[in-house]
């Protein structure tokens, strides 16, 4: 079933996140897949998305340039008033690069290309099966993704650079 989860107002200023909904609890363990965007009209036993093979990072380092997030949440039913612990994996890890230099301080780094060294995918399109929990990137998938950085001078300071990947099980 594709149901809505809410953000709830007891999350305002706080850096944990609470929702609810009116889904009703199965007893026992509870495996739901939370996804965004959401759409209502969403029946699909598949999500499909694309994760890009070029990201622009435009000043300080952000992930709000991805809009899809795809992840899988586990918890037990809940007893009478008790709110459920919920733990979720996501489907994209995030990656973290660092870049700093003391020869080249003051040039520009206007990008940076990251390749798989088994030639595996990073980049493209994918499927994720919601029955079976199976990800799989499409034949135009790609083993390499470029950040693309604005306003970015090399320093000894390291300059931080994150993207999104699918980290294989």
């Amino acid at each position: 079933e594709n149901a809505d989860v809410t953000i709830a107002a007891s999350s305002a200023g706080s850096d944990v996140g609470n929702f609810y909904t009116t889904f009703p609890w199965a007893k026992g363990e509870n495996v739901l897949t939370a996804y965004c965007p959401y759409s209502a009209s969403s029946t699909a036993s598949a999500l499909v998305g694309t994760l890009s093979g070029n990201v622009l990072q435009a000043g300080a380092p952000s992930l709000d340039s991805y809009n899809t997030f795809v992840g899988t949440v586990t918890c037990q039913d809940p007893k009478s008033g008790d709110l459920p612990e919920i733990v979720m994996t996501p489907l994209f890890e995030t990656a973290k690069m660092t870049v700093s230099s003391t020869k080249y301080t003051g040039l520009a780094l206007d990008r940076v290309t990251v390749r798989t060294v088994s030639g595996a995918p990073l980049s493209g399109a994918w499927s994720y099966n919601v029955g079976t929990g199976a990800f799989a990137y499409t034949d135009a998938a790609a083993d390499n993704m470029t950040v693309t950085l604005t306003g970015t001078t090399l320093a000894a300071e390291p300059t931080e650079i994150y993207f999104l990947c699918h980290e294989p099980e």
